[in-house]
């Protein structure tokens, strides 16, 4: 009975072994594996996937998974090589699926150093310019400017320690405890379907369709370019839903990119953005808006974390901590209670029969195979040692001479316990698909910033230690993932394991040579730029938090951020709870870390990936395997083809070449004062050989500015002077000195500026004021000035250096030098606009006075 059965499962594991198809099929060597067309690719596909995580990261932060684009990518290019040498009689080695699996590998190794990187977070959060919207630590020792050089080479000595760290380990992650790896296990079903004859015939109509929908949306993004001559232009800044809503940030932006990312990434996801953009957006921050001055100083800049600016930033960081904690929590106690349940289970067998004995025959033809492939090329558990050893010591080195602020046994102490969270972050990520690498990467930055402190550098010190402890975590676990994709495709841990270093060392120089055409290029890091890199500014606030303590918070800020992160734990918790019982409830319980996120961005990007969501449904509602076959394609289309867009744009932008047209969108009244000074400016647009001198007096004080304009051809300083409007062609002004009507004339013109408001070569000419009888008014102080500066006393006096002045004037009245307009001793007059209902100074609060002007 026992040999029945176990032939029943045998002959019921054929009728679903993936291995059956491919028994005909020797697998390669580990050496045949790894092809130079394979590594071409990988740099090729690389290169372009690391500008679309980098554009995703440098915009909202939301990454979603590009493994079914690197594997149709990689699968179609190298198909179609194969298929020209065939044709040519040069083919000498066929395509595999283990050859396509170290594409895989190496295009994501490649990628991801773009997200671990921290080019978006931690690294621009190092910058002055991040730096300066803060208004405190930054001074030089916390400040560091992205240069090439120094990313380059702090990656390639940082980014390969966390590839050895869990080598050693593989044997028992994905053999002894059989863990999942979901993301690897949905990319080995996908590459073994490639190399069927069915899966091939459908790569190739997924892979047309991606190219269909990637070429609509790189000439979308060309056509939106042409309309975005100057910040808030264009399609990006289409007011959807009224000009009320879009200074809250609600409005559709046309974005095809966060489309394609809404169709990717689940409904609750897209569900939990919108419903954070409506808490924040649509009712925080109108609320805190309202106690402007009460609150907070109202004179304070927008980006002021002291004002509005920090209440955005630091509840959104609440949230972020509260579900990283919860995770954290979670991950390490399933994986505990895990561990724990299988080392239980082992010492039960052990008693009865030699474990070994009774592994092989209980494994299916699937599993024997692939266990016998992954355990024939192994990796030396001393050379995974000596290969860590050897880059923590190169580090221990480097990274004090890049950071002066972390000192050596900083870094030897986050190499003592990197392994461990490598372990931890590795086996999670095995059971939830969730890394956890950000999370460790901010517990870095509280116990390194603590521990070094603000004076000497603790701020940057905690961003570089992030830098150090996101490099060893993420990669540890893309190792883990990958070597679980190739277990199922029959690649060897060998070739999986020089692919992916090749990967990083790739990642390492096309990484940072991407982010730095963007920074070369764009504003990033600034809140009115298509590029607000959030969460560069989240990491900075997390670093000052971690040396500053609470008291960087804003009045009641501390309150708002504790109530956040226990809803942020409660929903956390809720939706495990649910998911363990097994609630129906589950599945429309938001996301805690999705409803961050819109918290500083607004729901723009929220709206586009909604309408992601709203396209995905109808499609399945219409036909839904088709939608399931089909849609990873197309939204991966959507996604290359206007993150490719940013390269052609950024060069354009380097060569100094702007968009011809901006179009903007603007309320009645706006256009209004818009199309008035539009009538002024075309007054003067065409006055090559004509000018406007707007002769301007002020009479006494208050509101009892006069002015006439004069039209002059070819005009000459000693004309302007000359033939100045002496109140003939007028009615006599009035002014009411000291209860007296009094009658006022013209004298002559004191001071000439560009007309600001005609502009062109139009003037402002100032004059005196006089009475008819030709005494000066009491309020002309000018004429006394006068008398004193012309005194052969004064004249005699030259403190300042008068040609520089007269050089500037003569070129405005063709090379004639106006000696009765220079001083050689003068006082500075200014005009100060006054609010007319207050009597106080335009733009200044009224009854007080401005803040300080170095507080950003």
């Amino acid at each position: 009975m026992t040999g029945a059965g176990e032939g029943e499962r045998e002959h019921g594991d054929d009728e679903q072994s993936v291995e059956r198809m491919f028994d005909c099929q020797e697998v390669p060597p580990w050496t045949q594996q790894l092809t130079l067309r394979s590594l071409a690719v990988s740099a090729i596909l690389g290169f372009f996937l690391s500008f679309i995580v980098m554009k995703l990261n440098l915009t909202a932060g939301i990454i979603p998974s590009l493994n079914v684009s690197a594997g149709l990518l990689g699968f179609f290019m190298v198909k179609t090589w194969t298929k020209l040498l065939e044709k040519t009689g040069l083919l000498s080695q066929p395509f595999t699926r283990q050859e396509n699996t170290v594409i895989q590998t190496c295009v994501v190794a490649c990628s991801g150093i773009a997200f671990s990187g921290g080019f978006g977070s931690y690294i621009l959060g190092m910058s002055k310019k991040v730096a300066d919207q803060f208004g405190e630590a930054d001074t030089g020792v916390n400040m560091k400017e992205p240069s090439l050089g120094w990313l380059i080479c702090f990656l390639l000595v940082v980014s390969f320690v966390g590839l050895f760290s869990v080598v050693p380990l593989r044997k028992i992650m994905i053999i002894a405890y059989k863990l999942t790896y979901p993301s690897g296990t949905a990319t080995a079903h996908l590459i073994n379907s490639f190399h069927t004859p069915q899966g091939a015939l459908l790569a190739r109509k997924q892979v047309s369709l991606l190219f269909k929908t990637f070429g609509a949306s790189f000439i979308w993004a060309m056509f939106q370019w042409f309309y975005t001559a100057s910040d808030g232009c264009g399609f990006v800044s289409f007011p959807t839903f009224g000009l009320q809503a879009y200074e809250n940030r609600f409005y559709f932006d046309f974005s095809a990119t966060y489309v394609g990312v809404g169709m990717i990434c689940p409904y609750i996801i897209n569900v939990s953005l919108f419903l954070g953009s409506i808490i924040s957006w649509g009712i925080l921050w109108p609320f805190i808006r309202s106690k402007q001055g009460v609150w907070y100083d109202a004179s304070l800049p927008e980006s002021s974390l002291h004002g509005i600016n920090g209440y955005k930033v630091f509840i959104s960081i609440a949230m972020i901590l509260g579900d990283g904690l919860f995770h954290f929590l979670v991950v390490f106690f399933r994986s505990s209670y895990d561990m724990y349940n299988k080392r239980q289970r082992k010492d039960a067998a052990t008693p009865f029969a030699d474990a070994a004995a009774l592994v092989g025959p209980c494994l299916s033809f699937d599993d024997r195979r692939r266990s016998n492939v992954f355990l024939k090329d192994q990796i030396p558990t001393a050379v995974a040692i000596a290969g860590y050893v050897l880059f923590a010591v190169i580090s221990v080195i480097t990274v004090p001479f890049i950071f002066p602020q972390l000192k050596f046994y900083h870094i030897i102490v986050a190499y003592i316990i990197a392994p461990v969270l490598a372990f931890c972050n590795s086996y999670g990520c095995g059971l939830t698909d969730w890394s956890l690498a950000s999370s460790y990467g901010k517990l870095a930055i509280f116990i390194f910033g603590a521990w070094i402190g603000m004076n000497n550098g603790g701020v940057l010190a905690g961003l570089a230690s992030c830098g150090v402890m996101m490099s060893i975590v993420s990669t540890a676990s893309d190792l883990m993932q990958d070597l679980k994709t190739g277990y199922l495709t029959l690649s060897s841990p060998r070739s999986m394991f020089v692919s992916q270093v090749i990967g990083t060392a790739m990642g390492c120089v096309i990484a940072p040579s991407v982010f730095w055409i963007f920074y070369s290029a764009f504003d990033l890091g600034s809140e009115t730029s298509g590029y607000p890199a959030p969460y560069a500014k989240v990491y900075r606030g997390i670093a000052i938090l971690g040396v500053e303590g609470l008291s960087a918070l804003p009045k009641y800020c501390l309150n708002f951020c504790a109530v956040f992160f226990f809803v942020s734990f409660a929903i956390n918790g809720l939706k495990e709870v649910a998911k363990y019982k097994n609630w129906k409830i589950y599945s429309y319980i938001p996301s805690a870390m999705g409803m961050a996120i819109p918290f500083y961005l607004g729901s723009y990007f929220t709206i586009d990936m909604c309408v992601g969501s709203l396209i995905l449904y109808l499609w399945e509602r219409a036909d839904k395997r088709h939608a399931t076959v089909f849609a990873p394609a197309v939204a991966s289309g959507l996604i290359c083809g206007d993150g490719i867009w940013s390269l052609p744009a950024s060069l354009l932008s380097l060569a100094k070449v702007q968009p011809p047209i901006c179009m903007k969108f603007l309320s009645r009244a706006d256009n209004d004062k818009s199309c008035l000074s539009s009538e002024i400016s075309s007054a003067s647009i065409n006055l090559t050989e004509k000018i406007i001198a707007e002769y301007i007096w002020i009479g006494g004080s208050g509101m009892d500015i006069r002015s006439e304009a004069r039209v002059y051809s070819n005009p000459d300083w000693f004309r302007i002077r000359a033939s100045y409007p002496s109140g003939t062609t007028t009615d006599p002004a009035r002014v009411r000195l000291q209860g007296t009507t009094v009658k006022l004339s013209y004298s002559g013109p004191q001071a000439v500026f560009k007309d600001p408001f005609r502009r062109g070569n139009n003037i402002l000419v100032m004059c005196d004021a006089y009475a008819p009888a030709g005494d000066p008014i009491p309020t002309n102080k000018r004429f006394n000035a006068q008398k004193i500066y012309s005194h052969p006393d004064v004249m005699a006096e030259e403190p300042w250096n008068t040609l520089c002045f007269r050089r500037s004037l003569s070129g405005l009245f063709d090379g004639q030098l106006v000696d009765f307009l220079v001083l050689r001793s003068g006082i500075e007059q200014e005009y100060t606009p006054l609010q007319k209902e207050a009597q106080w100074p335009l733009g200044w609060p009224v009854g007080r006075f401005p803040g300080p002007q170095f507080l950003i």
